[in-house]
């Protein structure tokens, strides 16, 4: 059953390595094919799209491809059309769109139906492909910062027949975007019709979740879907994201041994401000520059130079600095505002603000800071409309 997953993983990884074999991606399909399962029915594997803003940003810079959203969906579409074993049930699921007061759950965009019948797996591809094409369409795009809980209640809430947490005002009708009628027990879209039988217990369900979190989103899950979780038999406890870090690195050149003796390290550092004599391993000596070294000369551990002898202090090994370098982790953010309210404070000497659209709609902004060690340079790569992004130069 592995091939599908590897075929899935192997093109979402072709769209960012445009010069990638052609021929990593796998024809090895049988992760998700009736044959691993027995004769109890085809796997399921239900394609969970998080559709909310961030899946319309383009600042990964795919070769050819709009956005996020569209290279998710875009693989989706490839795998699913290139299937030859086709004992496999696959569906499709992401948020409800609609604005208003409303539980932002999560709606069936395909039942998960077996892809060897009639025409599913051509009705598949169609959707995915229009999802691929359409990322912006308002109708495809939920706004950023919704809870993940909501939209997983109703995966489960599907998978089980129960009712919908997502209200059905929310769920789109558009002529193209809509609710698979086959994945509810009627119209009103309030129960689900579970896709699972009885005569297919010992199928395996395959649940994959592509996710487009940033540093603006998923917001924290309420407490409301909390309790369901627990219900449900769930575990609570929040898996935790991996912090952002802030590395500085530095590379150094030994250039050799001070010629001359030093009280202390502090002694020499301000000796080979500007200049440093130096005698290398060989016994020769030579003068460098501080200007030549983007991070200037500097003095380590004391050193024994065979060419000179110190009455008192020590001779010290010299060394150029090029190239200090900052590697930063993501930006530390505030909630999309308005964007007359959004204010950036004066830059310091240790931290930068800016606002900037980002992930947030159009006429918001949101509030970034970051720490800084070294001179900043200009801003670059800054867009224009709904996922303007910022990268600094």
């Amino acid at each position: 059953m592995k091939r599908f997953l590897n075929r899935f993983l192997a093109l979402s990884m072709m769209s960012c390595m445009v010069l990638l074999p052609t021929r990593v991606v796998a024809d090895d399909i049988d992760l998700f094919v009736g044959a691993s399962t027995g004769a109890s029915g085809n796997s399921n594997v239900l394609l969970v799209f998080d559709n909310t803003s961030n899946w319309s940003r383009n600042n990964q810079h795919f070769v050819g491809i709009s956005s996020v959203g569209a290279m998710e969906a875009g693989v989706a579409a490839t795998v699913v059309s290139g299937l030859t074993d086709t004992g496999i049930n696959i569906g499709v699921m992401e948020y409800v769109t609609k604005s208003g007061s409303y539980n932002f759950g999560g709606f069936v965009r395909s039942a998960i139906k077996p892809m060897n019948v009639g025409t599913n797996q051509a009705a598949l591809v169609a959707k995915l492909n229009f999802m691929a094409g359409n990322v912006n369409d308002p109708d495809e795009k939920l706004n950023s910062n919704i809870p993940y809980g909501g939209l997983m209640h109703d995966v489960y809430n599907y998978l089980s027949g129960n009712n919908a947490w997502a209200s059905p005002g929310a769920i789109p009708n558009s002529s193209s975007v809509n609710a698979d009628e086959d994945a509810y027990v009627s119209t009103a879209h309030t129960q689900f019709k579970s896709p699972l039988s009885c005569g297919t217990a010992c199928a395996k369900t395959f649940v994959i979740v592509i996710s487009n979190p940033d540093s603006n989103g998923p917001a924290s899950d309420s407490a409301s879907n909390t309790t369901a979780l627990q219900t449900a038999g769930g575990n609570t406890t929040q898996l935790p994201l991996p912090n952002s870090t802030q590395t500085t690195s530095v590379n150094q050149t030994l250039l050799g041994n001070s010629s001359q003796c030093y009280s202390s390290q502090s002694a020499c550092n301000t000796a080979v401000a500007t200049t440093a004599s130096v005698v290398s391993t060989s016994g020769t000596t030579q003068t460098y520059n501080a200007a030549d070294y983007s991070g200037g000369l500097s003095c380590g551990t004391t050193s024994t130079n065979p060419t000179l002898t110190c009455s008192s202090g020590s001779a010290y090994r010299v060394t150029g600095i090029t190239n200090p370098s900052v590697t930063y982790g993501t930006w530390s953010n505030t909630a999309c505002v308005p964007a007359a309210s959004c204010v950036a404070p004066a830059n310091t000497a240790s931290t930068q603000y800016q606002c900037t659209q980002s992930s947030c709609d159009t006429g918001e902004n949101i509030l970034q800071t970051r720490s800084a060690t070294q001179a900043w340079g200009s801003w670059a790569g800054c867009g224009t409309g709904a996922s303007n992004v910022c990268v600094a130069g």
